[in-house]
């Protein structure tokens, strides 16, 4: 069988979806990742064939093409659909996934019905753009005729799932994952640490006025915080709270190897109602425990693994559970969810659904 990935952004943002690509390649399948690339990738690449740290590109067949700006949306599908003619990616034993709605439309539309698209729903798109409420449903009703034409749907949380299978039953549950490798060895806990964090790419997603309150009740506590300091007006704030900045995943052990919890502060909202929690992966490889406020795929985790997610929406409710998780005896193992949800698993979880799909379309 090939398995095609076609991505929405340039690698470099999303190499998860090399880790999954990668782990399919393992299992015996040719595997292809077909990706725009900006200019100074796109040259770099045909030099180096290397685009950053986390991009490993073993044993899967490399396809990108050139992104002259991200407007030229009809150039770019002509361009995806070239490249799959080209590599003989048209035949029966083909399966296109991507993230992309409007590439599973196009290609859907133009390729031979034996080839099977699946889409693969990585998040609610429409919060990533400045739209207006209308303007919401309208790009979620394009969604929703995309998901009825496809011929299989991944969605990564249990929320997006259940709105899915109405449109389409060939709709399955694909969560994140870490890599496998990144798993750190459990029990190397510092019991004597008083050291929380958080970590985000964009700290401005985070719920700042409740984490400032956090602060405040476990003033005996260091909260450190990885990631863009992107926070606009921070005003005062508690001393206890120490910015360390962006710092790539696979440098992450030696900064957070004395946290004993890991917080996950959700705002309330429409992205975050459907999102997948990958910190909670995230920490779990590292093996700590995350402390997060509610949201509907957390209520998930949390009875998945009860021993590990802890659920709170105040700030004096979070500090309790810091200090009852800190204050224990015990040395818990935490990698139990990465562990469950790693690219390699995740491949193979692919390759179960897309023959369940091939039965049931063909």
């Amino acid at each position: 069988m090939k398995i095609v990935y076609v991505g929405r952004f340039p690698l470099h943002i999303q190499s998860g979806h090399i880790d999954l690509i990668s782990d399919i390649a393992a299992t015996g399948h040719e595997a292809f990742y077909i990706i725009a690339l900006r200019f100074k990738d796109y040259i770099r690449n045909k030099f180096t064939r290397v685009l950053s740290n986390d991009a490993e590109f073993t044993g899967i067949n490399y396809r990108p093409f050139l992104r002259v700006t991200r407007k030229m949306k009809e150039y770019e599908k002509k361009c995806i659909l070239s490249t799959l003619r080209k590599n003989g990616l048209i035949e029966r034993n083909v399966v296109i996934v991507s993230n992309n709605m409007e590439t599973c439309s196009y290609l859907k539309d133009r390729l031979p019905s034996e080839v099977s698209v699946i889409y693969h729903i990585f998040d609610r798109y429409s919060e990533y753009y400045n739209l207006t409420d209308e303007e919401k449903v309208s790009f979620d009703e394009r969604e929703f005729e995309v998901i009825k034409k496809v011929d299989g749907v991944l969605c990564v949380s249990q929320k997006l799932l259940a709105e899915a299978k109405e449109l389409n039953n060939n709709s399955f549950w694909f969560p994140g994952a870490v890599r496998k490798n990144q798993i750190v060895m459990p029990g190397a806990i510092n019991t004597s640490s008083k050291k929380v964090g958080m970590i985000s790419n964009e700290l401005s997603r985070i719920d700042w006025p409740l984490m400032c309150n956090i602060a405040m009740i476990l003033e005996d506590y260091s909260i450190e915080l990885i990631g863009q300091n992107d926070l606009a007006d921070l005003g005062e704030y508690p001393s206890n709270i120490r910015f360390i900045g962006k710092v790539p995943f696979v440098e992450l052990p030696k900064y957070v190897r004395d946290w004993r919890v890991g917080l996950a502060l959700y705002e309330e909202n429409r992205f975050n109602e459907y999102c997948c929690p990958l910190k909670y992966f995230e920490y779990s490889s590292l093996d700590i425990p995350t402390i997060s406020t509610t949201i509907p795929e957390g209520e998930v985790f949390a009875n998945l693994y009860p021993e590990m997610i802890f659920l709170a929406d105040d700030a004096k409710s979070i500090a309790a559970h810091v200090r009852n998780i800190t204050t224990a005896n015990e040395i818990n193992d935490y990698t139990r969810l990465a562990r469950d949800h790693n690219w390699s698993a995740r491949a193979e979880q692919l390759i179960a659904i897309i023959n369940k799909v091939k039965k049931n379309t063909f």
